[in-house]
């Protein structure tokens, strides 16, 4: 049975941009394979002695220049057609590991074939900023400016931000109150209609007579496949500022402050929300 035009346009649609990305991915990776052979044609030919002069200090810094400009140029090309995926528990490929070390190995290899052994500072001066500038760039295509998922791992990150109270309503709906007084957490995990998990929890946090500052921690067993953003809300007792002071993929900490010291033994009951980035839209 052949298809119509309405139902194989969408098909022949997908395929012509899978093709057009196969095809840029391939010339970033010959482009990168071209810029590390020069690197390795450089450095062969310095060190067995071909090279009896230095290049002129313009002639040095557009070599320079140009090499740092194709391999960041590579990366962005690279990372357009393979963007970061966290919130999935992405992992890099070993095309990622490839043009971000690559692109980078190439550059110390022409820097190496260009000035080796590197004795006037006119070089150093040319280079070291240069390569500066990669090692942020490097750092960027990996992690996409937050640390904590460098090389695919979901480090431990304190991240101290005052927190707006949410409607109650908004995290209530997905959690009860705490039905016992000897319960002290509640805790829901959910899938949620995008297919990511939530945990939806309701915290008790004692308080003694005189004291104003108290923590709360909650716990994700098994952990979360992503660092998720937290979202909470008083539910019970005196007034209190609440700060999320750590999130992890395996648990949050929370940092609590009475408006005034407690007068006797009370709680603070707290309702939170643990979700995907992606499904919060932050």
């Amino acid at each position: 049975m052949s298809l119509s035009a309405s139902e194989s346009w969408p098909a022949l649609q997908h395929t012509a941009k899978w093709s057009r990305s196969q095809t840029l991915a391939s010339a970033v990776l010959a482009v990168l394979g071209l810029l590390v052979l020069l690197g390795v044609l450089l450095v062969v030919r310095r060190l067995g002695g071909a090279f009896t002069a230095d290049l002129p200090r313009s002639a040095l810094l557009l070599t320079a220049v140009v090499s740092t400009a194709i391999a960041g140029s590579a990366r962005v090309v690279w990372r357009q057609i393979f963007p970061h995926q966290f919130e999935t528990g992405y992992s890099f490929s070993w095309g990622d590991q490839l043009v971000g070390w690559g692109s980078s190995l190439a550059l110390v290899m022409i820097m190496v074939g260009c000035s080796f052994p590197g004795e006037k500072l006119s070089d150093w001066l040319i280079w070291l900023p240069l390569l500066v500038i990669d090692l942020f760039w490097r750092q960027d295509f990996f992690d996409d400016g937050h640390p904590e998922y460098q090389a695919g791992l979901y480090l431990d990150d304190v991240v101290e931000t005052e927190i707006d109270l949410l409607d109650s309503q908004s995290v209530g709906a997905a959690t009860n109150s705490l039905e016992q007084p000897e319960c002290t957490q509640q805790i829901f995990r959910v899938r949620e209609a995008d297919g990511q998990e939530a945990i939806y929890a309701t915290l008790q946090s004692e308080f003694q007579a005189g004291q104003r500052y108290a923590t709360a921690y909650v716990g994700f067993c098994p952990p979360l496949p992503f660092r998720p953003a937290i979202e909470v809300d008083q539910t019970g007792g005196p007034a209190a500022d609440i700060k999320i002071v750590q999130t992890l993929s395996h648990g949050a900490r929370f940092d609590l402050k009475l408006a005034i010291a407690a007068e006797c033994s009370t709680q603070v009951t707290i309702d939170l929300a643990a979700r995907s980035p992606k499904s919060t839209g932050s």
